[in-house]
């Protein structure tokens, strides 16, 4: 029964942020209505088919330390002592189930796992609600709800064990405080930001900083594009990745890390997966590009191989594809003003940070599920998810811009 109340506990907090969303932006009530349906529909063939954890050992390690939370609580009262040790740097979401576990008298992993779902559901409308910002003169369709959950990751992820929608949600957040930026509210974007920081460095340190750094070069990219135009603005955003390689450095030292770290972790990630690709050293220009290069459109068609898992990154790789060409179509077809500028330079600055350390493509698959949550609201636009549309409506939001 307090595991009922605990979910019930997530499912109010969904409906209020449901309220809220749908009372300053009401045309996405089917879109609440058709993503929440589509994840709760997985969720119940997880249930009854009783799908094993899987993705690899990281739900189970999730799993056994959330697990050890809830016996360091039931003895010590602790979060942390000898019963439970959790990694550095992602804490937060094992620290959070095993206190949940703690609540309700149970450990099974379903109770995570609907809590997750819940998670997935609040960011993707709050990525629909960043859409309807961008292009406010959209009227949903069920082609728009279809492009919510069309991708494989950010469905097979948001209902699992894993902490990628509480990552979802934190730059989520932070792409609300970047819009809130650019139209000049800016308490309420200092406390977006903070609470998107706040969010991912408690599950998943590094990108609290990836995130801070990409709210921060949007607005630079943003303002160079106002008082100059798009060359200037690419110009400083090329200009934001040199002096970010000088950067990186420094900053990797000061939160505990050399590059040499980094280099071994990105050569271990090669080695350990039949989708590994060896790369550059990501702290020279060539061989950012080249990583920038790879996760942003790769696989290269000549890395394919045929085995069962190409299969899954191909999918993934298609619907990745598809997404950022609906989002320039957008641009293209609807106008760069500077929220919609913002926002490209955001994703291309999450891009960069997400690229550093990668070098396997099936954990680029799961990092790039991201850089989708990113990219969907410029996708929101795109004229071939506008079918009800009509000429003049079309006519009088450019006239309007």
């Amino acid at each position: 029964m307090i595991g009922l109340a605990v979910a019930a506990c997530w499912v109010a907090v969904a409906g209020g942020l449901t309220w809220i969303v749908l009372r300053r932006l009401p045309a996405l009530k089917p879109v609440a209505l058709g993503v929440g349906a589509v994840l709760l529909l997985v969720f119940l063939v997880v249930t009854f088919f009783d799908v094993p954890l899987g993705s690899g050992t990281d739900e189970v390690v999730y799993q056994n330390q959330a697990e050890a939370v809830s016996r360091s609580l039931a003895l010590t009262g602790d979060v942390t002592s000898r019963y439970a040790v959790l990694d550095e740097g992602k804490y937060g979401w094992p620290a959070a189930l095993g206190t949940m576990y703690w609540l309700s008298g149970t450990t099974t992993p379903y109770l995570g796992v609907f809590v997750n779902a819940t998670v997935a559901y609040m960011t993707l409308l709050l990525v629909a609600a960043a859409g309807q910002r961008l292009f406010p003169m959209t009227r949903p369709t069920i082609l728009h709800v279809a492009l919510l959950v069309s991708a494989p990751a950010v469905v097979m992820f948001g209902v699992s064990l894993l902490r990628e929608p509480w990552a979802w949600l934190a730059i989520t957040v932070g792409l609300h405080a970047l819009l809130s930026a650019v139209r000049d509210r800016r308490a309420q974007a200092a406390a977006l930001l903070l609470v998107s920081c706040t969010l991912a460095f408690w599950v998943r340190t590094p990108l609290a900083v990836i995130i801070a750094a990409a709210v921060g070069g949007a607005l630079v990219v943003a303002w160079v594009y106002r008082k100059v135009g798009a060359l200037g603005a690419v110009a400083a955003l090329a200009g934001g990745f040199v002096v970010g390689l000088q950067v990186l450095v420094p900053l990797l030292a000061a939160a505990g890390y050399s590059p040499q770290q980094l280099l071994v972790a990105r050569d271990y990630l090669a080695a350990i997966s039949t989708t590994g690709f060896l790369a550059r050293d990501p702290f020279t220009v060539v061989g950012m590009v080249e990583a920038l290069a790879r996760v942003g459109f790769g696989p290269l068609p000549w890395e394919y191989r045929p085995l069962a898992v190409w299969g899954w990154v191909l999918v993934n790789h298609v619907q990745w594809l598809a997404v950022a060409a609906l989002a320039l179509s957008a641009l293209r077809r609807r106008g760069r003003d500077i929220a919609r500028v913002a926002v490209l330079a955001f994703c291309v600055v999450l891009l960069a940070g997400i690229a550093v350390g990668l070098t396997n493509y099936g954990i680029v698959v799961r990092m790039r599920a991201s850089l989708v949550i990113a990219v969907l609201p410029l996708a929101w636009g795109a004229q071939a998810l506008e079918l009800g549309r009509g000429k003049a409506e079309h006519k009088e939001e450019v006239a309007s811009q």
